[in-house]
């Protein structure tokens, strides 16, 4: 993961999220596992990313298969990406995450989402939509300047129609004063 900072990688990292590339997130994956040594491969990228969150103390319980996060073949749940989310704060590597995501109302797959509603240009998250499912993922700051960490999954049958409320969600929690 820390090989992911330098200035290229960064630069391919902020483009990944900000439109959402699978294609290209496995291939950061397998450039993970490269660059600490295991095999430049899905399992020795995958490896390599839950050795290099070992150090956050979160339990991972989930599955891993891919480097895209939503698919049909990972299992992983809203809480524990919420707690990889909000011990991720802590991780070196932390700024270069926050400034890779995408702003509500602003850039990537967040540009024409949240307009004119409290979560514009304070909430940073990484969409995810599969043929029944629908997630979004961030941090955000209430208008009151508290901060928060979100991780919200939708499966099923229509699914998709779910994304307004999922907004809504999120923007009534940017609104909070407290």
């Amino acid at each position: 993961v820390a090989s992911l900072t330098s200035a290229p990688a960064s630069a391919l990292l902020t483009d990944t999220l900000l439109r959402s590339d699978n294609m290209a997130a496995e291939e950061l994956l397998k450039e993970v596992g490269h660059a600490t040594g295991a095999p430049g491969s899905t399992p020795g990228g995958l490896a390599a990313t839950r050795a290099a969150l070992e150090p956050l103390c979160v339990p991972l319980s989930g599955t891993d298969d891919d480097g895209s996060g939503l698919s049909r073949a990972n299992g992983r749940s809203p809480r524990e990406w919420r707690k990889l989310l909000q011990a991720a704060r802590d991780a070196p590597w932390w700024p270069q995450l926050q400034a890779a995501l995408p702003v509500a109302g602003r850039s990537g797959t967040l540009a024409s989402r949240f307009r004119g509603t409290a979560a514009e240009g304070t909430v940073r998250a990484k969409t995810g939509t599969i043929i029944g499912g629908v997630a979004l993922s961030g941090y955000g700051t209430t208008i009151g300047g508290r901060a928060f960490v979100f991780s919200v999954l939708v499966n099923g049958e229509g699914s998709q129609a779910a994304t307004g409320a999922l907004d809504t969600l999120i923007a009534a929690i940017a609104a909070h004063p407290g």
